[in-house]
């Protein structure tokens, strides 16, 4: 499941740590939006809902990886 806070954003990185938990990674598509920051960090422990994480920069994230993440 796609979560909506990724809408104008393309997904970079993509990281699960269980069968449950994943964060995702993205930056602003090819038509960036002002109001929005240019990368979003988004995490969910069951899958379907999903919660934007505080960005420590307004950069355009690409790749995210966790310790002990199942690759």
């Amino acid at each position: 499941m796609t979560p909506a806070t990724l809408s104008g954003y393309m997904p970079g990185g993509v990281t699960g740590l269980d069968n449950r938990t994943a964060w995702v990674v993205g930056q602003q598509g090819p038509n960036p939006d002002p109001a929005k920051p240019d990368g979003v960090i988004l995490w969910t422990t069951d899958g379907a809902n999903w919660t934007q994480a505080t960005a420590p920069a307004d950069i355009h994230f690409w790749k995210i990886s966790m310790a002990g993440a199942r690759r």
